[in-house]
Formats: C-alpha cells, sequence, structure tokens
C-alpha cells in the first residue's frame, strides 16, 4: 500500500477533533473525503500535510515512516481553499518557480521545472501574467502547479470547486483527471461529489473526527446520500461529473 494512515488522533485545547483515523490509499488514486462542516475533515489533510501535531497514531507513505513533521511538509502538497493563500509570486512563472528556488534548486533545474509545469497545466501563454488576473480555474491550476514544482508524493485539496463558475470547475476537474492519469496520488475534502465522484477510487466520510463509513466510491453513493452529501436522485456512479 502507498499511504498508509493508522489511529491518528488529534487534542486542541483538551477537545479530541480527529479520533483513531485510520485509511489508505494506493498510487495514482483518487480519495474523496466528505462529511459535514466541523467533521473534522480540514484538521486531517492538515494534519498529513504536518500544520497540526498528532498526539498518536502513524503516517506511513512507501513504507516509511514519517514521525517529523518536517517529513511530512515534503513529502504531502496542500492546496488550500483559498487559492490566494498558496500563490505568492508575481507572476505565473515566479509563482512556480518559488518552490524550487527555495528547495534550493539550482537555476537550470527551476527553469525546467517551471517550463514543465507550464505545458502540463496549458499555462505557457501565462507565463508573464499577473496571479491577480486569472480566471478562477486558473488560480486554482497555478496553485496545484505551484506545489507540483516541489514533487510532493500526495497531493492534498481543500475544497477545490469552492466558489468557481462552471467553466473554472470544468477546468479543475480535468486537472484532477490529468494528474491522477500521470501517477498522483491525491486526496479530496469536498462536500461537492455530484461533480467528480465518477473520477474517485475511494471515498471516505467523517463524522464528529471519526471515520463513519468508508468504501470504494462507486459502492458509497447511497451511504453519502444517507450523511446529507447531495446526488442527484437515481444518477449511475458514471454519471457523476460534470464532464457531460
Amino acid at each position: 500500500m502507498f499511504l498508509s494512515v493508522e489511529g491518528l488522533s488529534l487534542t486542541i485545547d483538551g477537545k479530541k477533533l480527529l479520533d483513531s483515523i485510520s485509511f489508505s490509499a494506493e498510487k495514482g488514486t483518487i480519495t474523496l473525503l466528505s462529511g459535514l462542516n466541523g467533521a473534522g475533515k480540514s484538521l486531517l489533510i492538515r494534519s498529513l500535510k504536518g500544520l497540526e501535531n498528532p498526539e498518536s497514531g502513524k503516517i506511513i507513505l512507501s513504507g516509511r515512516e514519517l514521525t517529523k513533521r518536517k517529513e511530512r511538509m515534503k513529502a504531502f502538497a496542500l492546496v488550500f481553499q483559498d487559492t490566494a493563500l498558496g500563490i505568492v509570486g508575481s507572476t505565473v512563472e515566479k509563482d512556480i518557480a518559488f518552490g524550487p528556488q527555495n528547495l534550493g534548486r539550482s537555476h537550470d533545474e527551476v527553469a525546467e521545472t517551471v517550463d514543465e509545469q507550464l505545458a502540463f497545466f496549458s499555462l505557457e501563454e501565462k507565463r508573464k501574467t499577473r496571479p491577480a488576473v486569472l480566471s478562477g480555474g486558473e488560480k486554482r491550476k497555478l496553485a496545484i502547479a505551484g506545489v507540483i514544482a516541489m514533487q510532493p508524493e500526495v497531493i492534498l485539496l481543500d475544497e477545490p470547486f469552492a466558489n468557481l463558475d462552471y467553466p473554472s470547475t470544468l477546468t479543475v476537474i480535468r486537472t484532477l483527471i490529468k494528474l491522477k492519469e500521470t501517477g498522483h496520488t491525491i486526496i479530496v475534502v469536498s462536500h461537492e461529489a455530484e461533480k467528480f465522484l465518477a473520477h474517485t477510487d475511494m471515498t471516505i466520510i467523517l463524522e464528529k473526527g471519526r471515520i463513519k463509513a468508508s468504501g470504494r466510491s462507486r459502492d458509497m453513493i447511497r451511504t453519502l446520500k444517507d450523511n446529507n452529501v447531495y446526488l442527484p436522485a437515481d444518477a449511475s456512479f458514471e454519471e457523476l461529473t460534470w464532464l457531460r
């Protein structure tokens, strides 16, 4: 198994917010993390990233137990719901270059990485553009490109469709599919399952900091509905995508 999380627990100010979370993910898959507001979804991915410090549990990636925050910060990339938190460069190319530069990579390595990400995300024509004038979908793509440039092993996305219009949502869905097809392992926090469930492999539902249900996404349609996640009535698994 590529990623294994075993018994992860997090307590803040005396309140247990994550309670014995255990799940796994194969390489090159998309896992949907769903549940009501306050269920602990964002805290879980922040804990994986190293932004929170669980008091117990294990995070094992490619056979390595990641016990130190520094190790998790490098292995996991987090794309925040608010893309402005992850975009720091004055132009598209400078933003993509920021991460590799801070990792100490050479000028040639950084330049090559920037070119690769611009091509992969179809942002070549936006190279010199200020991020502030990009569309919502383009900003999200840039935020993802910026973290991919640092070569993480797992990509975490917190509500990637939030506040996006229809064309921008389609852009992000296509980006996730392309990342999966190229072997990236992705965990997506979202309550908008109807937009992209058909492209996910596993679904985990959190409730009050615990895993309430999990399984193959195609087998979780009724469970998602029973847990107040909107899905169109009578839609088949294959129909649960906006790419139609």
